[in-house]
C-alpha cells in the first residue's frame, strides 16, 4: 500500500515532505500537493490519504484494535485516551465543529446529536479498557449525564489519586519493613549481650 496509520505524518508542515511515503503513496502525495487548494491543511490531507489507501479489511482491523483497546500497565491514561481518539478519528472521521452562533439551528441539533453518539461510543471503549485499579476510582465519580470529555478529566484525576495512594502505601510498607528490621537488630544485640553474660552467671 505504501502508507499505514502508523507511518502518517503528525504535523501539518510535514505534508510537503515525502520521506515517509513510498511507491503509490508518494505518487499520490505529489499529485495531491499539485492540486490542493490549501497545501498546509493537514486534516484534509489526512482524510484524503486514508480514503485513498485504507481498504475495507484495514478499516475492519482498525475497528478491532479500537474495540479491544486496553490500557497497559506502564501506560498513563492520557496516552491511552490519545490512542483511543486517534483510532476513532481514523475510522469514523474527525468531529465537525460548528460555530453555533452562526450555524442553522438544524445543523446545531445534528452536530450535538452526533457529538453525543461519538462520546458515548468512545466512553464505553475508554471505561472497558482502563486498568481495573483506575476504573474503580472512576466509577465513583461519574454519573449518567457525564460527557466523554468530562469522563476523560475524571480518568486523569483518578489516575493521580491511585498513584498517590500507591506511593503512600509503598512508603508505609517501607516504614513497616524498616521498623521490623530495627526490632530484629535490637533483638540480635540483646541476644549477644545475654550470651556474653552467661559465663559471669556460671561463676
Amino acid at each position: 500500500m505504501g502508507v499505514t496509520a502508523e507511518s502518517r505524518p503528525v504535523k501539518a508542515r510535514e505534508i510537503g515532505k515525502q520521506d515517509r511515503l513510498r511507491g503509490d503513496a508518494a505518487d499520490w502525495h505529489s499529485d495531491y500537493i499539485d492540486h490542493a487548494a490549501d497545501k498546509e491543511d493537514y486534516d484534509a490531507w489526512e482524510k484524503a490519504i486514508i480514503s485513498r489507501f485504507l481498504t475495507e479489511t484495514e478499516i475492519e482491523n482498525l475497528k478491532k484494535q479500537l474495540n479491544e483497546l486496553k490500557q497497559i500497565a506502564d501506560q498513563n491514561t492520557q496516552t491511552y485516551v490519545s490512542r483511543l481518539n486517534h483510532l476513532y478519528d481514523i475510522i469514523h472521521g474527525k468531529e465537525i465543529v460548528l460555530d453555533e452562533t452562526i450555524a442553522p439551528p438544524e445543523a446545531v441539533v445534528l452536530a450535538r446529536s452526533l457529538r453525543k453518539i461519538r462520546g458515548e461510543a468512545k466512553q464505553k471503549i475508554l471505561l472497558k479498557g482502563l486498568l481495573p485499579k483506575i476504573v474503580q476510582a472512576v466509577w465513583t465519580r461519574i454519573n449518567v449525564n457525564s460527557h466523554y470529555e468530562d469522563v476523560c478529566e475524571i480518568v486523569y484525576a483518578a489516575e493521580t489519586i491511585v498513584n498517590r495512594m500507591e506511593q503512600n502505601e509503598e512508603k508505609r510498607l517501607k516504614a513497616t519493613i524498616a521498623g521490623i528490621s530495627a526490632h530484629e537488630d535490637e533483638q540480635d544485640v540483646e541476644l549477644q549481650r545475654q550470651k556474653r553474660s552467661f559465663p559471669n552467671l556460671k561463676n
